[in-house]
Parts: C-alpha cells; structure tokens; sequence
C-alpha cells in the first residue's frame, strides 16, 4: 500500500536537495545510501503528482476565464435592439447581465457539449440562453413582492436602480429572448427543437 507523504511540496524540494548533497559528498555508507535513494524516489514521486496538481488546476481555471470571457461578450451582443420606446427596459436587462456572476451555468452547458462529443462554439446560444434565464430569475427575487432585497453582487438590485416596473419587465424580456436567442444555435432543427423542449420544460 502506498504511503501519504504528510509534508509540503516545499519541506520535500528542501530534502531532496539535503539528500543529493549526502549522496554527492560520498561520506555516507552503502546502507544509508540506498535509503536515501529510496526516500529521494518517493519524493520526486510526490513533487512530481504535486506539480501536476497545480498544472491541471491553472489550465481549468484559463479554461473557465476564456469560456466566462466569450460568454460575457456574446451576452452583450445577443441584446436586442431598444425600440419602440423600450430603451430603459433593454438597458436593465444589460445592467443585471454585467453585474458580476462566474457563468457557471453556461460554462457547464458548454463543457457538457464539448464532452458529447458536439463544438462548444455551436453551444455558445443556448449557454447564453441559460444565462438569460437564470438572471431573469434573479431580478425578480429581488423585487419587492418577492425578497425585497435592495443589492445583489455590492451593487443596487434591479428595481433599486430602474423602479420596479422596468425591473419586471427587464426579467420578463430577458426570459423570452433567451428561447429567441436559443433558436438561432448553429444545430441542427431537430437539435434545437429538443433542446427548447427541455429548456421550456425546466426553465
């Protein structure tokens, strides 16, 4: 059975030094040599799990920035157009969408369509669309008649910056224009009408 070393990746690189110093002076006996060489392997061993530990963890987290990076940009450029007087409304909608969240949610619909197999850039809609929703939802917890809470992520919710009108139908616009966006995916129609279908079913 294997033995956990119980020691920092720092305390090891500093023994192993001490033992190649031991070994390089030739001072030591035969017998306390191969124990050296035996405590050097198992902690090159466990330096070696101990860097590959950190470069798996700095290559998923580069991953989730690029990932949070174009899905910030491409919810901003998924808005629609202000008309017909409905400009308050469209800037709500980008307000609550900018302020702050780690985009989990569409980094993991991404990631799941990269693991089936798919091209997560054609994902790109439907992991905004997801977004959409889950931000509609947390403008109108803060409302008033729900949670009544006054910040979400250290800044002014919703209806505190634009009135609770414009805040009711910033999230009701930004949950119908997550479907509009979703039905514009690089998929295939069959794709997208079974995806909508769950969507609609579980938003």
């Amino acid at each position: 059975m294997k033995k956990e070393l119980n020691i920092s990746y720092e305390s090891a690189i500093e023994r192993l030094e001490e033992i190649v110093d031991k070994l390089a002076s030739g001072s030591v006996s035969l017998e306390e040599s191969l124990k050296l060489y035996e405590e050097g392997t198992r902690l090159t061993a466990y330096c070696n799990e101990k860097i590959g530990i950190i470069m798996y963890s700095a290559d998923v987290k580069r991953k989730i920035n690029d990932y949070a990076d174009m899905i910030n940009e491409k919810l901003v450029d998924y808005l629609p157009e202000a008309n017909d007087g409905q400009r308050d409304v469209v800037r709500a909608m980008k307000y609550s969408l900018t302020n702050g969240g780690k985009r989990l949610r569409p980094i993991l619909v991404l990631e799941f369509c990269k693991a089936c197999g798919g091209d997560s850039v054609n994902a790109v809609a439907f992991a905004c669309a997801i977004e959409y929703i889950h931000t509609y939802s947390l403008i109108h917890d803060d409302l008033p008649c729900m949670d009544d809470d006054d910040m979400r992520r250290g800044n002014p919710s919703c209806h505190k910056m634009f009135g609770e009108a414009t805040a009711l139908l910033a999230g009701d616009a930004l949950l119908t224009h997550a479907f509009d966006v979703a039905c514009d995916a690089n998929l295939a129609p069959e794709q997208i009408n079974s995806a909508l279908s769950l969507l609609s079913q579980n938003a």
